[in-house]
């Protein structure tokens, strides 16, 4: 684990739990490789920047956040080896939980949300905002597994343009396209719950924030159009078997400022910005050819 005297944010919220998993794995009580945060998620200089916009632009909101990771009081010399790495994978899962909203709560300020919060009810909604005088009801979830252990994939690498491959091999890949696919699949249709209208018929517009920290996906502009291709293909084929309960989703990679989904439209919508402005300055994207709408 880096020092992290350098970054005071992330030392204050997340040190304790971070040096406790280290100890434990010095001291050859966790068995298996570490968890996803200390792997993928962890990147304590763009942690802290985020952290410290939070705490200027709305002090009090880490703090509900990072709430939710306590496991409360527990005697680890009591447990076995076996509990122990259970508790620590539980600690790892809420560790991520509480990065994925930290994340869209720092994205959300660069969108131009205002009055954000943290919602402490039943789990379908984790924030409200307000962009525009229109209330939203944010929904985060993450995906913590790398789009290269797709099963699709398994027997198709090399599948990026870092290999040398050709724009044109690239675009018509269905290898890729497919695991693209299946990548987002599973959380958007998790997210598309039923009680999500409820905030709908209370004049909210309701948000999915997907969350992700592969950074294959951030290699290069091709991948990044064709990821949102399949995102809109996913959203597209789950209204035209059941109702869709959310009107916008985003999908946050951990650097640049992702790509925003209309939905509730004729045609889905998608605006993006691949830059790490501190205001978001999104152009469309032409779902149907490689560019932006013109």
């Amino acid at each position: 684990m880096q020092n992290l005297q350098h970054y005071p944010h992330v030392e204050q919220h997340f040190g304790e739990y971070l040096t406790l998993l280290v100890t434990l794995r010095q001291q050859g009580r966790l068995r298996g490789r570490p968890g996803h945060f200390e792997q993928y998620f962890f990147y304590p200089d763009r942690l802290e920047q985020r952290l410290a916009q939070i705490e200027q632009l709305n002090p009090g909101l880490t703090t509900n956040i990072m709430a939710e990771v306590s496991l409360g009081q527990k005697k680890l010399d009591d447990l076995s080896d076996i509990e122990v790495t259970n508790w620590a994978k539980e600690l790892d899962s809420r560790l991520i939980n509480a990065w994925a909203e930290l994340r869209t709560v720092s994205q959300l300020y660069h969108d131009g949300f205002e009055d954000i919060s943290k919602y402490e009810g039943a789990k379908t909604v984790d924030f409200f905002a307000t962009r525009n005088n229109q209330q939203y009801a944010i929904q985060v979830t993450r995906r913590i597994t790398l789009l290269r252990e797709q099963k699709e994939l398994q027997n198709n690498l090399p599948w990026n343009l870092s290999h040398g491959r050709a724009l044109e091999e690239i675009y018509n890949d269905t290898h890729l396209s497919n695991a693209l696919y299946m990548f987002f699949r599973k959380p958007i249709r998790e997210k598309n719950r039923a009680d999500f209208k409820t905030w709908a018929e209370k004049g909210y517009r309701c948000c999915v924030v997907i969350v992700t920290s592969d950074e294959d996906l951030t290699d290069d502009d091709l991948l990044r159009h064709i990821t949102c291709q399949q995102i809109s293909k996913v959203v597209e084929d789950i209204k035209n078997v059941e109702p869709l309960h959310f009107h916008e989703l985003l999908w946050l990679p951990n650097i640049t400022n992702g790509a925003w989904f209309i939905l509730d439209t004729p045609s889905i919508s998608c605006w993006a910005d691949w830059q790490t402005n501190d205001m978001a300055q999104r152009h469309e994207i032409d779902l149907n050819h490689v560019g932006w709408v013109t």
